[in-house]
């Protein structure tokens, strides 16, 4: 099974689409601003519909069980979120 990693802030999706392609690891990619069906419509346009699952979510409140991603990535985007005190314990 393919490694599930959430791409926090990930904007139009591009970086989790290269992970996708790249790694073939399934990504959900997570932003609270950018439309998750567009995001979609890159997915599918680059053959990783499969692989990629966008979601308009705020990073704090994800709707996941613990433990669930194998990792976690954000670029350009951890300070929107991630001075939050209580983000990250």
């Amino acid at each position: 099974m393919p490694d599930a990693i959430l791409d926090l802030g990930c904007g139009k999706a591009a970086s989790s689409i290269f992970l996708a392609r790249e790694f073939g690891v399934d990504v959900w990619a997570a932003d609270s601003a950018t439309s998750p069906s567009e995001n979609r419509k890159r997915a599918v346009a680059l053959g990783c519909e499969a692989r990629v699952f966008p979601l308009r979510v705020d990073a704090h409140s994800l709707p996941s069980a613990e433990d669930f991603f194998d990792g976690v990535i954000t670029i350009d985007s951890f300070l929107y979120f991630g001075t939050d005190d209580r983000y990250l314990s």
